[in-house]
């Protein structure tokens, strides 16, 4: 999932990748929640800061990388938890 759009205003997109994940989770609504803050404030999201979860119960850690999606630019990626990543990606912990 990618917010896509923001990069034209020089800011990173949101984007959370995943699997297992069940139809109707409120997933779509914490990426695009994120998107929305990042526009109204700018890229004030370091990597390691946590966002809550879509049910207000986890923390959520973000990290910027690139897009795992064309076109090529900086996204921040919403990590969703080791049992739902589809894969390990290489980035500073």
């Amino acid at each position: 999932m990618d917010t896509l759009g923001l990069h034209v205003f020089s800011l990173p997109d949101v984007q959370c990748h995943f699997r297992d994940r069940k139809p109707g989770e409120r997933l779509p609504s914490c990426s695009s929640s994120l998107g929305a803050y990042i526009f109204r404030s700018g890229d004030v999201i370091e990597d390691g800061n946590t966002i809550s979860g879509p049910n207000g119960d986890a923390r959520l850690v973000c990290f910027h990388e690139p897009a795992l999606l064309e076109p090529s630019r900086q996204v921040i990626d919403v990590d969703l938890g080791d049992l739902t990543q589809p894969g390990r990606r290489d980035r500073r912990d």
